[in-house]
C-alpha cells in the first residue's frame, strides 16, 4: 500500500511504502508552481539507499491548461504522445 499526500506547490511528492515486506515498488512525482503534474518517476526497489528513480513520463501545458506533450519513457526508449 502506498500512501499520498497533498504536495506543497513546485515541490517533489515522495508516497511513503507501508511495511510490507512484498511490496518495493514506488513512485514519485512532481508537480509544477500550478500544481500540475510534470514528471513521473519509478523505482523498483524503493527500501534501496538511495532509490534508483527511473524516468518515466514527462507532461507539457500550454497558457490554458491543457497538456499539450506526453513524453514516455520505457527502458532506454522514448515514446512521443501528442493530444489530437
Amino acid at each position: 500500500m502506498i500512501i499520498h499526500g497533498h504536495p506543497t506547490q513546485g515541490e517533489v511528492h515522495e508516497p511513503i511504502a507501508d511495511r510490507a515486506p512484498r511490496r518495493t515498488t514506488g513512485w514519485r512525482y512532481t508537480y509544477d508552481r500550478r500544481n500540475r503534474l510534470v514528471k513521473l518517476e519509478g523505482t523498483s526497489n524503493i527500501e534501496a539507499t538511495p532509490p534508483n528513480w527511473n524516468l518515466k513520463a514527462t507532461y507539457v501545458y500550454d497558457g490554458l491548461n491543457r497538456r499539450v506533450k506526453k513524453d514516455r519513457f520505457h527502458r532506454r526508449r522514448q515514446m512521443r504522445h501528442r493530444p489530437p
